[in-house]
């Protein structure tokens, strides 16, 4: 159900951001697998905090997706969805926390913090503070190396 939910809903976010924001929040986390965390908190960020601009809502989903859950290599890119969401609601120490356990959860550190900013810049940018976002975002991309690819460069692309 979720995995659906997933793929058609981002169809409709940008015309009916508020449906799918409802059916968001209305899922069960129980039976949800961990490969799905990332694209939930991903789909939410994007759909919750820049179309509907409600970071304290995207953040309240996210901390409840990830609530009594553990990062690992696989999820730690959710972590770095919270701390994006806890950071543009006001919550900077909060932020920083979900980062930290992204990064301490992630196999390859650069590149976790990589997606980190990356997701943080987009929130930025999706939020209308593009000189914020523009600026954070060339930071980043400096940090990138064009010799190695990573699964960051997919982030770093779009």
């Amino acid at each position: 159900m979720i995995a659906e939910l997933l793929t058609t809903g981002f169809g409709y976010h940008d015309t009916q951001s508020e449906r799918l924001a409802d059916e968001l929040e209305a899922v069960t986390m129980e039976p949800v697998d961990a490969v799905h965390w990332v694209r939930l908190l991903h789909i939410s960020n994007h759909t919750i905090g820049e179309h509907l601009g409600d970071w304290d809502r995207a953040q309240r989903l996210a901390e409840r997706v990830l609530d009594g859950r553990t990062a690992n290599a696989e999820t730690s890119p959710a972590w770095a969805r919270l701390a994006t969401a806890r950071f543009l609601a006001g919550d900077v120490l909060g932020s920083i926390a979900a980062e930290i356990e992204a990064l301490r959860a992630a196999s390859d550190i650069r590149g976790g913090y990589i997606d980190a900013k990356i997701s943080l810049a987009v929130g930025l940018l999706g939020s209308g503070r593009i000189d914020d976002g523009a600026a954070l975002y060339e930071v980043v991309l400096a940090m990138a190396d064009p010799l190695t690819p990573s699964p960051t460069d997919r982030g770093i692309a779009v």
